[in-house]
């Protein structure tokens, strides 16, 4: 079981890289693509699972269930949980509960499309609409 400390350590180390759409890499990378590599660097999602199957705008609830497939739904928003977050109309994307913190590739971050890490504030949690557990990490 990895603490959800160390997974939280981790996709602090991304804060700064540049969104992309389905990136995964240093050079850019996407909400999702920030869980992925966060979990791969754990060993909690295998090295070829890449979950590239997805519109920029996700619809008819294909993120959703992409998570439903892989991760734990939770009643709890806890650090190291994964938050999903509304759109405009459904669920399109995701972020890393660092407790009163989140941390997420933001497409539509101020100045710089990137990794950013800021406080959980009431628009936050009004958006965030459901939190998932990371099968293999430890919440305390």
């Amino acid at each position: 079981m990895i603490p959800a400390a160390d997974l939280i350590a981790t996709a602090r180390e991304w804060v700064g890289v540049p969104w992309v759409h389905q990136g995964r890499s240093r050079t850019g990378i996407d909400c999702l693509g920030l869980l992925i590599v966060v979990g791969q660097a754990h060993g909690l999602i295998g090295p070829h699972e890449r979950w590239t199957q997805y519109r920029r705008t996700p619809s008819g609830g294909e993120l959703v269930a992409a998570l439903d497939v892989r991760l734990e739904r939770s009643a709890e928003l806890e650090p190291g949980c994964v938050m999903l977050i509304r759109g405009a109309v459904e669920p399109q994307h995701v972020a890393f509960c660092a407790g009163e913190t989140m941390i997420h590739a933001w497409s539509r971050a101020p100045k710089r499309p990137r990794v950013v890490h800021h406080r959980i504030d009431t628009r936050w949690r009004r958006l965030t609409v459901g939190t998932y557990r990371i099968p293999g990490v430890r919440y305390e």
